[in-house]
């Protein structure tokens, strides 16, 4: 996966590498967020867009599919 996400950043002219951690369950990664913010989990078919969320604090934590 690292080799991947280096070559997307490549691609779309990223200057810096984000990391890659190992696979997690979602609970373990959950438990490991500590005080992350607000905790957001993208959905297709939600029914409210991020951009309309009045956010409650700079800080947050975004959970994307595999899909995304």
């Amino acid at each position: 996966w690292r080799g991947v996400v280096a070559s997307a950043c490549e691609q779309c002219g990223r200057a810096t590498v984000p990391t890659v951690d190992a696979p997690l369950p979602l609970s373990a990664a959950l438990q490991g967020l500590g005080d992350a913010g607000i905790r957001l989990l993208l959905d297709p078919q939600g029914e409210q867009a991020v951009r309309t969320l009045e956010l409650p604090t700079p800080a947050a934590c975004l959970a994307v599919g595999p899909e995304g």
